[in-house]
């Protein structure tokens, strides 16, 4: 050890001072290089930790209104004969959506024999409500049909064509943001009923 100071010491007799200073500068910084870099790869080896996510919002549930599976149950056209003339017409409404569903009542034109009624239809017993599920749930269309629609179903003749393709159901939905209107959930049923119609002279009704 004595030998190897001696060696070092040696070797910088007989160097001005000014160039020795810097030599021994060098050495120095040389030195600090070589320790922040072994310092970097402690660091890298190191396992890192993992970077802060923010949670995101949940994506708002979606109504699809094909979900609302409607189909003809039966229609009663006896009410054709009373003063105030109307039809019943029942469906059959399934839930599938996975959403609570309230029916209020029905919106757009029943059209008999090609012609559009020129009075509003109405749901009976309304609300009507639709837990998700496979059971059916019957909801019925009451028509009321003014002196120029029973004149119009007299002369259609047999059978009578109706088709209720323009009416949509009106109610909500209960999402998990919230309740929300149905919306183009169409009842998409056209149907025959055998006649004869005929219109009485005297009453000016339907039999």
């Amino acid at each position: 050890m004595t030998a190897i100071l001696g060696a070092v010491l040696a070797a910088f007799v007989g160097i001005p001072t000014p160039f020795l200073v810097l030599l021994l500068v060098g050495i120095f910084l040389l030195g600090l290089a070589g320790v922040g870099t072994l310092g970097q790869r402690l660091q890298i080896g190191q396992p890192q930790p993992a970077p802060e996510t923010t949670p995101s919002a949940a994506a708002p549930s979606v109504f699809d209104p094909h979900t609302i599976v409607t189909t003809l149950a039966g229609a009663d056209l006896s009410g054709l004969s009373e003063p105030e003339s109307f039809m019943m017409i029942t469906m059959n409404v399934r839930n599938v959506s996975g959403f609570p569903v309230t029916i209020t009542g029905v919106k757009g034109r029943i059209r008999c024999a090609g012609a559009e009624c020129n009075w509003p239809a109405t749901v009976e017993r309304e609300p009507r409500n639709l837990s998700s599920s496979d059971s059916l749930v019957p909801c019925t269309i009451r028509q009321a049909l003014g002196e120029g629609m029973m004149q119009t179903v007299a002369q259609a003749g047999d059978p009578l064509r109706i088709s209720l393709s323009d009416l949509q159901w009106v109610g909500t939905v209960a999402l998990p943001q919230g309740s929300a209107p149905l919306e183009r959930c169409y009842i998409h049923e056209d149907f025959l009923v055998r006649g004869p119609f005929r219109e009485k002279v005297t009453s000016r009704q339907v039999v």
